[in-house]
């Protein structure tokens, strides 16, 4: 499971608690320049939920 996230997503606080959590199977990913709903280059999310 992947946490993707855009630098500028009100819900960024939420970030430090999951990296505690980070695993093998469990990923967290900020995306600079992106707000919640990855509106300034919608791209960047296809390419990081695939690697």
């Amino acid at each position: 499971m992947k946490f993707l996230f855009g630098s500028e997503d009100p819900s960024m606080n939420l970030v430090p608690l999951l990296k505690l959590h980070e695993r093998e199977n469990l990923k967290v990913k900020v995306i600079e320049g992106e707000d919640h709903l990855f509106s300034k280059n919608w791209e960047s999310i296809y390419k990081e939920a695939s690697t």
